[in-house]
Parts: C-alpha cells; sequence; structure tokens
C-alpha cells in the first residue's frame, strides 16, 4: 500500500509538472485574481504532490516573486500577473538636476519627478510640465539657494521654493520650464529610475488627496487617473496604507478604495 501510494504522488507530481507552477496556479485561480499565502502554498502542494511547510514555501515564493511570477500586494497576499510597471519620470530637466545635487548634498534623500507622468492618464495635458524636487526636511532652502548660484541657463526665474497659492497663480504658470522644491516626508515610498530617485505611484495616489495646492491641474481628474493607474499596474496596499497614515489619509483612502471597489475587502483588513 506504501508503495503504492509513493507511485500515486510521483504519478501525481509528473503530470502536474507538466505545467509551471505559475500556470497551474492561473489554472486555479484566474490571472486577474488576488491570492493569499494559504491559498497558494494549498496549489503548491497540490501540484507537486506532497506538503511543505510553510518556511519552506516562503523560500520557494521568494524565489518566485524575485523571478517576478507572483507579486506582493500586501503581506500574505500576491497577485499572479505582474502588470506594467509605473515609473515616475524625472526628465531631461530633473536628470540635470539631480546630477547637481549628488556632490552637494551627499548624505540628504530626495526624490525628483515631471508631471508628464500624469499625461497618460488624463485628457487635460499641460502646456508645460512642473518638475517637483522634494527635499528631505531641512535641506530645502539650502537646495534652492545651492541651484540659484548655478550658472544654468535653464535654472534662470525657473526655481520656486514651497510657493504659495499666489506665487504659483502669478509666477509659476509663466515660468519656462518651473522646479518646485518643497519637504519630503520622511519614510516616503520610492525607487530608482535610471539612477535618479522617483516617488513610487504609491506615493503619487496618496499625494493627490494631501497636495492639492501643487497638485491642483491634475485633481479634478483625479478619479479618472486613480481608476487608470489601479488598472494597468500593481498597487503595494501595506506600501500605499503605511505613507497614507504619515499623511493623515489612511481612513480616506481606505474608504476610497472600498467605495470604489479598486482592491478585495480582504486586502483592506489589518492593515
Amino acid at each position: 500500500m506504501a508503495i503504492l501510494c509513493k507511485f500515486c504522488q510521483i504519478l501525481h507530481m509528473m503530470i502536474g509538472k507538466e505545467k509551471t507552477f505559475k500556470e497551474f496556479a492561473i489554472e486555479a485561480f484566474g490571472r486577474e485574481n488576488t491570492i493569499s499565502f494559504l491559498d497558494l502554498k494549498s496549489v503548491y502542494e497540490e501540484w507537486i504532490g506532497k506538503t511543505v511547510s510553510d518556511s519552506t514555501f516562503r523560500v520557494t515564493l521568494f524565489r518566485m516573486k524575485k523571478g517576478g511570477s507572483f507579486i506582493p500586494v500586501k503581506r500574505g497576499w500576491y497577485e499572479i500577473e505582474p502588470k506594467d510597471k509605473i515609473m515616475l519620470p524625472a526628465g531631461e530637466f530633473g536628470g540635470n538636476i539631480h546630477s547637481l545635487l549628488k556632490s552637494e548634498f551627499p548624505f540628504s534623500n530626495w526624490v525628483i519627478w515631471s508631471s508628464s507622468f500624469f499625461n497618460r492618464f488624463t485628457s487635460l495635458q499641460t502646456r508645460k510640465d512642473l518638475i517637483f524636487l522634494e527635499m528631505e526636511s531641512g535641506s530645502e532652502e539650502a537646495a534652492f539657494h545651492y541651484l540659484q548660484n548655478q550658472d544654468q541657463k535653464y535654472l534662470r526665474n525657473n526655481l520656486f521654493l514651497k510657493p504659495s497659492e499666489e506665487i504659483l497663480s502669478n509666477y509659476v504658470i509663466n515660468a519656462s520650464a518651473p522646479l518646485i522644491i518643497k519637504s519630503l516626508v520622511s519614510e516616503s515610498p520610492q525607487e530608482m529610475n535610471n539612477n535618479i530617485p522617483v516617488p513610487a505611484v504609491e506615493k503619487i495616489l496618496v499625494d493627490l488627496f494631501v497636495e492639492e495646492l501643487y497638485l491642483y491641474p491634475w485633481i479634478n481628474e483625479r478619479d479618472r487617473i486613480i481608476h487608470e493607474i489601479f488598472e494597468i499596474t500593481n498597487i503595494n496596499f501595506s506600501v500605499l496604507l503605511r505613507y497614507a497614515s504619515r499623511r493623515n489619509r489612511k481612513e480616506i483612502i481606505r474608504d476610497y478604495i472600498t467605495m470604489h471597489r479598486l482592491a478585495k475587502e480582504e486586502l483592506m483588513e489589518e492593515l
């Protein structure tokens, strides 16, 4: 009997492994489902024909995550199919600014990005792009004066340090290539785009509820922007709500996601 059971296990494993585990999981859950760790482990055990410990499966899953087969969207929850990766652009102007800052502020943290990011999501195409330089708190003014003193034509009359609504309306709008310098909230989610630090998309989703002053041209199309971002890219809800909490918008973001049915209710639990 033991030999027969062992034979059945081997046969099951051989049949299952005609498909990759990812293909096997897609058949079980569909391509666009969000799957818990335990459900994924259960299907993995079915695929290999034997049980494994949670710790063993975590190691296996870690390797598969690195290979892009499963995308974490919350601690213990995954999506099978990676969607398009959205990277915020720094723009050529932003790249030049980053190069200037690297040597002068080696220990400061900052992100730099271009509002051209919004163009793919909105019907509104602005006449010019805004470049945002978000500097670690305490270094904004030093960065402003440092850039002001650079012999760079594209910086003349284009630098604005934490501009007020009046400055935005009267001066920023008339600048040829406006660069807005503002504070970077600590622990803001960020990533590297061609070795330039840019905000992670989770940061921008929250900032659309916080930075009405600086993101005013796109606030009227906020719903459209958010829905399209959720549609085309994977969102890490742990990162999103952790940053939302730092901006005192956690409940607003949670309620928005729930009301617009942008994610399973399970993904909002315990966050």
